[in-house]
């Protein structure tokens, strides 16, 4: 009986151990032709193609090879993608290779028409789209001509507002204006007679009224005692914004930022704890008070109380990194 039984034990080991070593074989899968040869773009339709995970993931990168071809500036990340070689892709002629994801500067391609789309391979989407210029024209132009609209809207908005809350809506409209960059390159591929000069005097424009407010404004820092070491977390939050810190002075669009904090000290299970309470007031050149924020932060360390307290000032320099200008002026902008 015993013997029986080892010798079944050794013919299923013996067979599970072949089954084990069986090898897969994937069948060989040609690449569509409207992959490898997409259609040439005209003067009518722009075409592009894309893989993918997934079909939206295919598509994002057809349309960025689509904008690609008007020679829009792209950013990239780097993605691990299939090399195929000869066509094809099989289990055993699959190279990895470092390839950039090409992902559109803000750039928006929504009237598009997906003429194919094939589910290639696990999580291996390919897709080709088309859309039409005179439509990607329209669409584009419009989108840049309410941009611009919308921004003049809140220039007027802001007149009477205080000199900070018109270089914020500067900014905001700066930032809109870099990314219209890429449409006006847009537009003058679709259409090489379209006169883009006017669109880039306009941009000049609000890139520069940012620059000239920025520079009318300053500010000066101060504390109490116990506030010293948070002088400099806030003069480098203010730089990082290309504001001037200057000595306190009565001078127009100057704006005095006094830090006062009172700090308590504990121990506990072998760390040593500081507690602050953190007080910003915001106040303009002729004295008045603008705003105010109140912080309670809590620092901590095995080596000491002073560690403990600059454990504090690096919890609060994040904040100010996560919160943003906000969060060190006192002010609602």
């Amino acid at each position: 009986m015993i013997r029986l039984i080892f010798l079944t034990f050794v013919v299923v080991f013996f067979f599970g151990g072949c089954s084990s070593k069986k090898r897969v074989v994937v069948e060989k899968k040609e690449l569509p032709a409207w992959y490898l040869s997409p259609p040439i773009s005209n003067e009518k339709y722009l075409y592009g193609v894309g893989e993918g995970e997934s079909k939206e993931h295919a598509i994002a990168n057809a349309l960025s090879n689509m904008a690609g071809s008007l020679s829009i500036s792209i950013s990239s990340d780097f993605q691990s993608k299939s090399f195929v070689r000869d066509g094809t892709i099989t289990s055993m002629q699959t190279d990895t290779v470092s390839s950039t994801n090409a992902q559109v500067h803000k750039l928006r391609i929504s009237d598009y028409q997906l003429i194919h789309v094939d589910e290639f391979a696990f999580q291996r989407v390919l897709v080709l789209v088309k859309t039409d210029k005179k439509k990607l024209f329209d669409s584009l132009l419009k989108d840049i001509d309410q941009n611009l609209l919308d921004i003049q809207r809140k220039y007027e908005a802001a007149t009477n507002s205080n000199i900070l809350k018109r270089i914020i809506v500067a900014n905001e409209a700066k930032n809109i204006v870099e990314d219209m960059k890429n449409s006006l390159v847009a537009l003058g591929s679709l259409q090489p007679k379209f006169d883009t000069q006017k669109y880039h005097t306009k941009i000049s424009s609000i890139e520069s009224r940012y620059d000239e407010l920025l520079g009318l404004v300053s500010f000066s820092v101060d504390s109490n005692k116990d506030a010293k070491s948070f002088v400099a977390v806030i003069k480098s939050a203010l730089s990082e914004e290309n504001y001037k810190i200057e000595s306190f002075a009565d001078k127009q669009n100057q704006f005095h930022l006094f830090i006062e904090s009172g700090t308590t000290y504990a121990k506990s299970y072998g760390f040593h704890i500081a507690r602050t309470a953190l007080t910003i007031t915001t106040k303009d050149n002729y004295g008045v008070t603008l705003g105010s924020t109140k912080h309670n932060l809590v620092g901590q360390s095995t080596q000491g109380f002073e560690v403990a307290k600059e454990n504090v000032a690096m919890k609060f320099q994040k904040k100010i990194k996560k919160d943003g200008l906000d969060l060190i002026l006192g002010m609602e902008l």
